[in-house]
């Protein structure tokens, strides 16, 4: 799933994407894509992320990763290294209450647990046991 560009940055990416959609259209056979429109689109990207806007603007990421470094653009957060994901304890937030699982196999036969307290917080090694694989990450 795609992120959606608001405000200036995706003002940036959707006048490059117009811009370079348009050069496509009147270049009679493949050729370079002018400076201006590189120029263009590393500034969307220095904000969008390089790998979003190349798959946007259909360019090289590594061709786009050259031209915002060679421009001297400061990458987004996001872009620059920022944490993307961070994993919590498992119970660090709300211990959990109560949840219920019910697997089937392709045979019909079905299987139905109720698990309470930190059992829950366990559901993915006691799937696993159940499925016959080992639950060691």
């Amino acid at each position: 799933m795609r992120a959606r560009t608001s405000g200036v940055a995706g003002g940036r990416l959707r006048e490059a994407k117009r811009q370079i959609d348009c050069w496509r259209r009147g270049c009679r056979r493949p050729g370079r894509i002018p400076v201006d429109l590189w120029k263009l689109a590393a500034e969307a990207a220095a904000e969008q992320g390089i790998e979003e806007t190349a798959d946007r603007l259909r360019l090289d990421a590594q061709r786009l990763e050259h031209w915002v470094d060679q421009l001297g653009l400061d990458r987004s957060e996001a872009e620059a290294g920022g944490a993307e994901f961070v994993e919590l304890p498992a119970l660090a937030l709300n211990p959990p209450g109560e949840c219920q699982v019910e697997m089937a196999d392709c045979s019909g036969r079905k299987l139905r647990i109720w698990l309470t307290g930190s059992a829950v917080a366990q559901l993915a090694s006691v799937a696993a046991a159940l499925c016959g694989k080992d639950s060691a990450p």
